[in-house]
């Protein structure tokens, strides 16, 4: 049987609604195809206020997030102008928003990042550092935005570029999350695996210093993850729940 698709309760902005928006306006003047020969320069600025007025500031409202999917604003200028070494957290979490929107419309959400791929792998590095970010830095709603996001990615292990960052995450380095008994254990009743251990250790040892602390970010990401699901459960009293969920 056909799957039952249901019809999203958020209704599709009008022609009227979307040219009337201010979206439309700064569209035109930044990034909308039809007015490309007369855009102003990327700003920065520009996608931080849009973040926090049209995207957080309207309590990551459906009908504002469809308005910048329409308009192409994650083609023609977060992507286009995204750069790892100084994107802000509100251009990571528009990014991610907007894909999330992409995938609940049923469109294709990757075609984007063909363009420009070498800055993929940064983007969802800030993604995982983002993920992990102490409450005073990020919200729960917003971390769970990206959340969302990560589930796409290991939902898509089908695109090469997302399924080169997603397989870092999940691969053999990852046991060094293991009790040293138990990985020994497990390597001493495989040898190949064994064999494959020592020469990531010897690998280990040849890089710098800087990309050692990024790999075992990676490889302790999930682990850490579990482990701040529980830090955001056991901050949760009983009395903020109801008395069946208790």
């Amino acid at each position: 049987p056909k799957p039952v698709f249901k019809k999203s309760r958020a209704p599709e902005p009008t022609v009227d609604q979307i040219q009337a928006d201010n979206l439309t306006a700064l569209a035109k003047t930044y990034w909308a195809p039809s007015t490309a020969r007369n855009h102003s320069d990327y700003n920065a600025v520009v996608v931080d206020e849009i973040y926090k007025t049209d995207i957080k500031g309207s309590n990551y409202s459906i009908k504002r997030i469809m308005m910048l999917e329409f308009s192409q604003y994650l083609e023609n200028y977060l992507w286009k102008n995204y750069d790892g070494e100084k994107a802000t957290k509100e251009h990571v979490l528009s990014i991610a928003i907007i894909v999330n929107e992409k995938f609940r419309e049923r469109v294709p959400a990757w075609t984007t990042f063909q363009y420009r791929p070498e800055q993929f792998p940064a983007f969802f590095h800030s993604v995982l550092r983002w993920s992990l970010a102490p409450s005073n830095e990020i919200s729960i709603v917003e971390q769970s935005k990206l959340l969302v996001f990560l589930d796409h990615c290991f939902t898509s292990m089908e695109v090469d570029l997302v399924r080169a960052q997603v397989q870092r995450l999940v691969s053999l380095p990852m046991w060094i999350c293991l009790l040293e008994s138990r990985r020994d254990a497990e390597l001493k009743s495989i040898p190949k695996w064994k064999k494959y251990w020592k020469l990531l250790q010897k690998k280990d040892q040849k890089e710098s210093e800087e990309n050692r602390q990024k790999l075992n970010f990676e490889r302790r990401f999930l682990r850490n993850l579990i482990d701040r699901y529980y830090d955001v459960l056991f901050q949760i009293q009983e009395k903020d729940c109801p008395e069946q969920n208790v």
